[in-house]
């Protein structure tokens, strides 16, 4: 999977891989070779697609010099499926799984004009949005930057603790509950930015003082406290005495959570709600949504 390499079909991907085995190590093969095997019944755009996922968290660590890329039309096949026959190739060789037929079935697709309305129904209706956006210029990130929102890059929390080991997690959280109570002071959305990524926060990656499951339930509107802090304190475990207002423990109205992801509604279902591992509590709890402005 040399620099610049355009893998169109499975032969293209075992040449490639062919290629850069010699440089991965034991457990970089092991890990490969599992996804290829776990993949391949859902059709070839879907194994190459996950093949080159994978491998591209072992360039993301540095470890590999060279990425490789989807041809064209394969990523358009695969990071752009919008409907229902789209999706069907990771349906057809496996049905039993049922996860892709459900995804599609409550998928949102919305233009960006009426982001802050489909976002809105869905914490009204008690979810937490989950915003798949593969725009080339991300556009659902930028809107909410420029908005002021406040983002937490899930991707480098994942990166970090594969870089530095589980003795690191610990800090990440923290550095990830100092942005939680900035959104939270400042009633802002908080913005959980998966990109192409998926950050094992069922499983790993959360504590309840610092990075809370409950922060995924109703899009995190439980913790707002605005007008009764005495009675709603969800939020004291996770400030600290210089974050207090009065001392209390304030989170204004606006403050929501929102989950965004670089990946398609299907991917994004096989990548987060896995049994142990992605986005805590069962996907019933979220609303997808399609960002389908180009």
């Amino acid at each position: 999977m040399g620099a610049g390499a355009s893998v169109e079909d499975e032969r293209d991907l075992r040449a490639e891989y062919a290629k850069v085995k010699p440089k991965l190590s034991p457990n970089e093969v092991s890990e490969l070779e599992s996804t290829f095997n776990r993949s391949k019944s859902y059709g070839e755009a879907f194994v190459i697609s996950k093949c080159i996922e994978k491998y591209n968290e072992f360039v993301s660590c540095g470890d590999l010099p060279n990425r490789p890329s989807v041809s064209t039309k394969r990523r358009s096949h695969v990071m752009r499926a919008r409907t229902r026959d789209d999706l069907t190739y990771a349906t057809q060789a496996n049905t039993s799984r049922g996860e892709f037929t459900n995804c599609v079935d409550d998928v949102q697709g919305f233009k960006l004009p009426d982001l802050r309305a489909v976002v809105e129904n869905a914490l009204a209706e008690g979810k937490t949005p989950l915003i798949c956006d593969d725009s080339d210029d991300s556009k659902v990130e930028t809107f909410y930057s420029y908005k002021g929102a406040i983002i937490i890059d899930a991707k480098r929390m994942g990166r970090d603790r594969l870089r530095d080991g589980d003795a690191i997690i610990p800090d990440i959280l923290e550095g990830a509950r100092r942005k939680v109570v900035a959104a939270m002071k400042n009633g802002v959305p908080l913005i959980i930015s998966m990109r192409e990524s998926a950050l094992d926060i069922r499983g790993t990656m959360h504590s309840n003082n610092a990075f809370p499951h409950a922060l995924f339930e109703k899009g995190g509107t439980n913790f707002v406290n605005e007008n009764n802090p005495n009675k709603n304190r969800m939020a004291e475990d996770l400030f600290r005495e210089g974050d207090l207002d009065s001392g209390m423990a304030i989170c204004r109205r606006g403050f929501c959570v929102i989950v965004t992801s670089f990946l398609d509604p299907a991917n994004c279902v096989d990548y987060f709600f896995r049994n142990d591992f992605g986005l805590p509590l069962s996907r019933d709890y979220y609303q997808l949504l399609e960002n389908q402005s180009r």
